[in-house]
């Protein structure tokens, strides 16, 4: 064999070995370098123009959803942030914010009214800069925050039971000051 075709097949056989080592993984999954830093702060208004302040929510654990109309995703995991809310809501150390990113608030206000309104506060991201902030780069996307106010786990796509069983609970069981390493769900598939 020549040289050229040497270094051509192994060639051929290293991309057919990271195509395949690729597959295995969930390709939606980005780790967020903000996992284990302080959340950034924001400061939104609701619907309503009444104005909230992360700042204000320390001491809590914040799970921070990021959604638009025009996700179809979002409308799928509607309903579990619903129950989210419902389930813990009460819960004085817990809080829940959705962020309308890049979107309309009279679509936003149609959209609830259409998917069973809403058990906790919205916000407005109209020019997408918290989502900025946060390392957005698509919708749905969720932010777990300790009571620290330390970022624990992002959740690229849909909330789903095993988000509250592995992230959403463990943080809210913590008592502040004695937290483990932050969470990351395995990728689906292996990996």
């Amino acid at each position: 064999m020549r040289p050229w075709q040497v270094v051509t097949g192994l060639a051929v056989v290293a991309l057919l070995v990271l195509f395949a080592f690729g597959l295995r993984g969930n390709p939606r999954f980005i780790p967020s370098p903000l996992v284990g830093k302080t959340a950034p702060a924001f400061e939104a208004v609701t619907f309503d123009g009444k104005a909230v302040r992360l700042e204000d929510l320390k001491g809590k654990v914040v799970l921070v959803n990021f959604w638009a109309t025009w996700c179809q995703e979002c409308r799928v995991e509607h309903p579990m942030l619903e129950k989210i809310a419902g389930d813990y809501g009460g819960r004085p150390d817990f809080a829940m914010i959705g962020i309308l990113y890049q979107d309309k608030v009279e679509k936003a206000r149609a959209y609830l009214g259409e998917w069973g309104g809403a058990r906790y506060t919205h916000l407005i991201d109209l020019k997408g800069r918290i989502g900025i902030d946060y390392g957005v780069y698509g919708v749905p996307e969720t932010f777990v925050i300790d009571r620290s106010g330390v970022i624990r786990h992002k959740q690229a796509g849909a909330v789903t039971p095993e988000f509250v069983a592995k992230v959403l609970e463990p943080v809210l069981a913590e008592k502040t000051g004695n937290r483990p390493p932050t969470f990351i769900l395995p990728r689906e598939g292996g990996g």
